[in-house]
């Protein structure tokens, strides 16, 4: 029996038509696929999953042919890799490397920045214990899962929940539109950012 399941309606999104990298159960070998519960929320999870990177695309967006009903809140499955504390002379705690943007069917929208330390963080703590950005403050990023990763290291996957601002809670949830946008001044060459799954909850 799963504790504390919220009693809501959840939809799993498959992340199909953006994903862009398959390598998932190589780096997470005791990871399980399918339907999966964190912290109360149902996800799915296959081998295939969106990731940014210097060399990668910077955006991607999941739309629907119909508005996804009244939203109360979204939920990621998300990390980040190459997220060392220090970088070329540059603190990377507390900066932005991406944003989630809700679009609902007025046109009006909803921005989520995705920062180091605050509500994102390294994939592999293990790798390099002390020297990468392994901590969130934010409450509403909790861990869904903890594990080893393909070295036998240490490695975490977070569930990020964004709660739907009340005056968009009532209207259709048209595209989620997920960016990596470097904050300036920090270096682009190695940051990356990876979308695991994404559960609506209404």
């Amino acid at each position: 029996m799963h504790e504390k399941i919220r009693q809501y309606s959840l939809e799993t999104l498959p992340l199909g038509g953006i994903a862009n990298a398959n390598d998932l159960a190589r780096r997470y070998p005791d990871l399980c696929f399918g339907e999966s519960w964190f912290n109360g929320v149902r996800f799915l999870l296959n081998a295939n999953y969106f990731q940014t990177g210097p060399n990668g695309p910077r955006y991607t967006e999941f739309k629907s042919d119909k508005p996804l009903g009244r939203t109360s809140s979204v939920h990621l499955l998300v990390n980040a890799a190459n997220a060392w504390k220090r970088h070329k002379g540059k603190n990377l705690e507390g900066v932005t490397i991406g944003r989630v943007q809700l679009l609902f069917d007025d046109e009006t929208a909803q921005e989520t920045l995705l920062i180091l330390g605050r509500n994102l963080r390294e994939w592999a703590p293990g790798n390099k214990p002390g020297e990468l950005v392994d901590k969130v403050t934010d409450p509403l990023s909790q861990v869904a899962w903890k594990g080893r990763n393909d070295r036998g290291n240490e490695a975490i996957i977070d569930q990020l929940e964004i709660p739907v601002q009340e005056r968009h809670r009532k209207k259709g949830l048209k595209q989620i539109s997920i960016s990596r946008d470097i904050q300036p001044g920090t270096p682009e060459d190695i940051l990356v950012l990876a979308i695991f799954a994404i559960t609506l909850e209404r």
